[in-house]
This record gives structure tokens, sequence and C-alpha cells, in this order.
């Protein structure tokens, strides 16, 4: 009785690792040098480093149209750089950055729009 399983799961693992002969037949030839038979290495992505800065706004005093930002420490926008106010995805305005900075905090000057706390700052 032992041997009727036995042969049961010998043909089933017989015929589930058979390949049908088209599928064989079905791989594209690969490209290459016709003279070497060499394939070609695949062509490098190209990378490129962002460059735009960002940050987001900490204080907003509004009769004096100026904010106090948070940056990116050692990497704060240059004096006079505009830069474009963001919240949930929609542009509300528009600051020029200030002299004035210390650690990874500066102040600008609001151009144009009503800026919250929380909003966020990038050099578009």
């Amino acid at each position: 009785m032992h041997w009727l399983p036995t042969c049961l799961l010998a043909s089933l693992l017989g015929v589930g690792c058979t390949t049908a002969p088209d599928a064989r037949k079905a791989t594209p030839p690969k490209k290459g040098d016709p003279k070497t038979g060499k394939t070609a290495p695949p062509a490098a992505p190209e990378i490129s480093p962002v460059n735009a800065l960002s940050g987001r706004v900490m204080l907003v005093n509004g009769p004096l149209k100026y904010i106090v930002a948070e940056g990116t420490l050692g990497r704060l926008p240059a004096a006079e750089q505009m830069l474009h106010a963001y919240r949930d995805g929609q542009r509300v305005g528009e600051v020029r950055v200030s002299q004035q900075a210390r650690g990874a905090n500066f102040t600008a000057d609001i151009v144009q729009g009503e800026l919250r706390v929380g909003d966020t700052l990038r050099s578009d």
C-alpha cells in the first residue's frame, strides 16, 4: 500500500517540472556587438543634486511684516533671496530673506501674502 502514494507523488513532481517547448523559444535574442557577441552594459542613471532651500515659519509678526523661520543648519538662504511660502501645497506668499541669522534660524520680510506659523518656505 505504500507504493501507491509514492508513485502518485513521483508522477506529480515529474509533471510539474516540465516547461512548454514554445516557452524556451520565446526569449528574444540579446543585442550587442555582432563581432564579439558581447552585450553593452546598461547606461548609468543620471543623478543631479537638489539645490532647493527649504524652511518652516516659526514666528510671524503681522504688523511689522516679518517672520522668523527655521532652515537647515549650515545651509541658510542668502540675504535678499526670495522664498515662496506654501500651506497645504498651495502657494500663500513670498518673503525676502534679511541679514539676520543665528544657527539654523533666519528672518525674512513678508513681500506678499499672509503667512502663518507652520507654513513651508521653498526656493523654487
